[in-house]
């Protein structure tokens, strides 16, 4: 395929998740070409975009600031108000945002500080007032309420931050709930790692593809790790090496830089593992996995070839 083919291709797979007509792109194409108020239009919002995020920089420096300054001078109360409410007062916030075009830039900078607030101040009612719970019912607790919360305000806002967040949250109630369900955590890494790809694909087809390259990293990584924990010293430890090779072809599937970054990386993390294992002092290993790369080479070539001349052709 080439280039100008394959640019084609991503357009296609872009205007179907989107649900762009024809009609539509061929506007947006035509208004560029006018010029008109388009750059004037990018750049402000650009702008816009850059305060806002500074601004919330700021905004949570400051609460941090004072959290710290006065933190030994305050009373329980009051530092769960500072903590847990501020995380819920910056999260009404972002829904209201949200409600605004005018406004709707900083909701990503508010949702942000509520995520971060809200769970420190849940481990502050905890430790003031349930000091002697088990802090895996903690984080129990507090990743399966912030979930909820982000959730059903992505229900009703369909907000991409919102679902960012939802994710973040559930992720780490699903690990406390293995951890409280006693699993190893290898098959928890490789379960997490699963569901965390395969709602990643699901998104990528959506109007919230914009958050899915973090998830496919995120779950690559935990699949990574978990199966090889899982296959490392076994007599199959070998298959790791196959599964790379999938996650490569799956990488191309999805069109996932970071998934075929991850993929590319674990297969040579597992060459040198074996080889340090296996061949440390034998010369010939190397030379033989260079001409294995070389034929692996040569057949992708063909492999193309015969797309571009009876596959694409029919």
């Amino acid at each position: 395929m080439t280039s100008r083919q394959d640019a084609l291709e991503q357009i296609r797979v872009i205007a179907q998740r989107h649900g762009l007509t024809p009609e539509e792109i061929t506007a947006a194409i035509q208004a560029q070409a006018q010029g008109g108020q388009t750059g004037a239009t990018n750049k402000s919002g650009l702008i816009a975009k850059l305060f806002s995020y500074i601004g919330g920089i700021f905004v949570f420096a400051g609460i941090g600031t004072f959290i710290a300054m006065q933190w030994e001078h305050m009373a329980s109360p009051a530092r769960v108000v500072i903590t847990l409410g501020s995380g819920f007062a910056a999260f009404l916030m972002g829904l209201a945002a949200m409600r605004d075009e005018r406004y709707r830039r900083a909701a990503t900078p508010l949702f942000l500080i509520a995520a971060v607030l809200e769970p420190t101040g849940m481990m502050v009612v905890f430790h003031e007032y349930a000091a002697n719970s088990d802090p895996l019912h903690q984080v129990l607790a507090t990743t399966s309420a912030l979930a909820v919360q982000f959730g059903a305000a992505f229900r009703k806002g369909r907000d991409s931050a919102l679902l960012f967040f939802a994710l973040l949250f559930a992720t780490g109630l699903c690990w406390a709930v293995f951890d409280l369900m006693e699993m190893d955590g290898e098959w928890a890494a490789v379960a997490v790692g699963v569901s965390l790809l395969s709602i990643a694909y699901g998104i990528d087809k959506t109007p919230f593809a914009a958050i899915t390259p973090f998830w496919y990293l995120a779950g690559s990584i935990h699949f990574f790790i978990g199966a090889f924990d899982v296959l490392e010293g076994t007599a199959v430890e070998v298959l790791y090496l196959g599964i790379c090779c999938f996650m490569i072809y799956v990488s191309v599937v999805c069109r996932s830089r970071q998934l075929l970054v991850t993929s590319t990386a674990a297969m040579l993390f597992y060459i040198g593992y074996f080889t340090n294992e296996n061949f440390a002092d034998v010369v010939g290993w190397p030379i033989a996995m260079i001409l294995l790369g070389l034929a692996m080479l040569g057949l992708g070539a063909m492999a193309f070839k015969i797309n571009q001349k009876y596959l694409q052709s029919g």
